[in-house]
Formats: structure tokens, sequence, C-alpha cells
């Protein structure tokens, strides 16, 4: 290889790393996520993720899916959330929500979350009637 071309190849390479680093790393992201959903339900293990702040009904929310159902809800962060923190729990939760759906034969993931936030609603109406 000619001497004067090092320097600029290694800039490009270093460019491209960056570059790969900023916008292309968030793949990997989704890989993880998919395969840790995998391992997860392939050995019986249920769980739904969750980022960001919380809906006031989550406590409940999370004790339907777990006495009901033996699905744990995990929150992964609070409100601070990345692309990777995104990526990732967005494909943990595609791979768990269909084998979950598969198991029940139902969507009990979004009926726990509708009824939380129904018996919330309902008694935090109740409480503004006062």
């Amino acid at each position: 290889m000619k001497k004067w071309l090092i320097l600029p190849a290694a800039a490009l390479s270093i460019f491209c790393l960056l570059v790969w680093w900023v916008y292309g790393l968030w793949p990997i992201a989704s890989i993880s996520g998919n395969l840790a959903a995998r391992w997860d339900t392939w050995h019986g293990h249920y769980e739904v993720q969750g980022y960001g702040l919380p809906v006031p009904w989550t406590p409940e929310y999370a004790a339907t899916l777990h006495d009901r159902y033996g699905i744990q809800h995990r929150a992964v962060t609070g409100c601070i959330v990345n692309n990777w923190i995104l990526d990732r729990t967005d494909a943990y939760n595609r791979v768990s929500d269909e084998r979950i759906r598969a198991k029940f034969g139902r969507d009990v993931v979004r009926e726990a979350a509708r009824e939380a936030e129904q018996n919330w609603q309902r008694t935090h109406a109740d409480a503004s009637k006062r």
C-alpha cells in the first residue's frame, strides 16, 4: 500500500466506526432483546419490560400480571431513556408478548393493563366526588 494512502484510509476507517457506533449499533440492542426474551420464555420465565415514568396504575397492573398469570413486570429504567434501551426493550417485549399470547390464547398483558387502568380511574373518580 502506498504511504500517502495510510492516513486517509485510517481517518476514513475511524469515521466509519464512529458512524457505525452512533447510528448502526442499535441493531445489536434489538438482537440482544430478542435473544434474551427467547431464552427467558424457553426457560419458562415470562416478563414484560417497561421504561419511562410509570403510570399511576402500574403497581396494580404488575400485581395482576404476577398473581394471575405468573408474568413479571420489570421497569428497565426510569425517565432517562436512550435508543439502546428503547430498541432492546421493544424487541424483548415483541417476542415476549408473542409467546405470552401463544401460552394463554389471548392478550392477557393488554387485558391486565386495561383492567388496572379502569380500576384506578374508578377509585380516583370516586375519591374526587367526595
